[in-house]
């Protein structure tokens, strides 16, 4: 993708990574998480471990500056801050959640956690991060870790998560929520301008077992890679292919966002003072609150791959057999839509049932090389548009076709 591509996405950070846990691929979709013991002792004074973690980044980021040189130990300290800033006025709270789900699983846990608090009179952004292994009770009596907000979701459904939300990061109401999973992350990351590292990149946004501090290291690397993407774009939404990128981001997701209220939102922040030379107006606050040792990490796309290399130094081994392939994801895929094919000219229902959730879940985002990405993209979705319209589904069918319009011309990718 040109540069131009890369200023598409808002500073509403639809580019959450999702944070489908990197050890949890092998339980199905109504499995309960549990907490590691790593994120049981998070609460714990661990300020005397210094330099077992050695993971090691080109750049640090501060509240200042997003670029300086430098090389990060366990010397890094964030502890309880006490002087965030307390903005006053209208105040607009966004709810970012990845959902854990893999090709055609309908699962729901909430493995990333942001709010995203928006205020307008002030021009401020604050960021909560909340680590998915936090406390919420689901069963009285459960001893196996299960009490974390990762289930609320997939169990209660996603009132009840967010009322639980609400409690944990202490604000009054959620106005907005958006949700994705780990293809609709792969597709958003790219929007950012990580076109040839968007896997890269989000592996390392779902890295936990790298760090000493676990679970709540990689929330907060997630709501740092928020803070730095919103600085990043900003000054570049307001043009002709930034509201490209933004109809496209809400697109991609799972949200009762419109791109008319994510103009306002970002239009209010702008006129009160915010800018992508605003450092200190944007900050990154982790709830409940904790003691503990994090790393602050540059998330550039030229240093993405520095910070993969050393994650995969400090697990190898760890991981090993359990990975899926890109390879075999692309496989799977295909040999769906080759079914779903098959079955199109005596049964276009069946082709609905095989197709409608990967086409939710945007499955091809995962697919690596590009141009057969466009080619699966478009045969899911004109196979689909085929079948709504002969099972007398004409809305759904223009639903369709007008997100592969608008992918076209967002990606820059097609088969025509």
């Amino acid at each position: 993708m040109g540069v131009s591509i890369r200023v598409l996405v808002s500073a509403l950070c639809l580019v959450i990574f999702v944070g489908c846990s990197d050890d949890n691929s092998k339980k199905g979709p109504e499995q309960v998480q549990t907490q590691d013991s790593k994120s049981q002792s998070m609460a714990k004074d661990t300020l005397s471990k210094e330099g077992k973690d050695t993971v090691q980044a080109k750049a640090v980021d501060t509240t200042k500056k997003d670029s300086t040189a430098a090389v990060l130990t366990d010397s890094t300290i964030l502890g309880i801050r006490k002087d965030f800033p307390m903005p006053s006025g209208r105040v607009i709270n966004v709810l970012i959640t990845g959902i854990d789900s893999r090709l055609g699983q309908k699962s729901a846990r909430a493995d990333a956690n942001h709010v995203v608090r928006f205020f307008l009179d002030s021009g401020c952004i604050e960021i909560i991060s909340i680590p998915r292994g936090t406390f919420s009770l689901i069963r009285k009596g459960d001893t196996a870790g299960g009490n974390i907000i990762a289930n609320v979701r997939s169990i209660f459904g996603q009132q009840r998560y967010i009322k639980e939300i609400t409690k944990i990061a202490k604000i009054k109401s959620v106005d907005y929520f958006i949700e994705f999973g780990f293809s609709q992350a792969m597709g958003i990351i790219e929007l950012l301008g990580y076109s040839d590292n968007a896997a890269s990149t989000l592996r390392v946004l779902r890295s936990r077992k790298a760090f000493n501090t676990g679970d709540h290291q990689r929330s907060f690397n997630q709501g740092q890679f928020i803070r730095q993407a919103i600085l990043k774009v900003f000054d570049r939404t307001d043009g002709m292919m930034g509201k490209v990128g933004i109809r496209a981001a809400l697109a991609l997701a799972n949200t009762n966002l419109s791109y008319d209220a994510t103009s306002y939102l970002l239009g209010e922040l702008r006129k009160n003072g915010f800018s992508s030379s605003t450092h200190d107006r944007i900050w990154v606050r982790m709830k409940p609150n904790y003691l503990s040792q994090m790393k602050h990490f540059n998330f550039d796309s030229s240093n993405v791959q520095t910070l993969e290399a050393g994650i995969e130094k400090k697990v190898k081994g760890m991981l090993e057999g359990d990975r899926k392939t890109p390879e075999g994801y692309s496989k799977k895929l295909q040999a769906l839509v080759r079914k779903a094919a098959a079955d199109s000219a005596k049964n276009p229902a069946k082709v609905i049932n095989a197709l409608a959730f990967p086409y939710q879940q945007k499955a091809w985002m995962q697919v690596k090389d590009k141009k057969e990405r466009a080619l699966v993209r478009d045969r899911i979705c004109t196979l689909l548009i085929d079948a709504f319209y002969r099972t007398n589904k004409p809305i759904d069918a223009k639903t369709v076709q007008d997100y592969l319009n608008l992918e076209h011309e967002a990606y820059g990718q097609s088969t025509k």
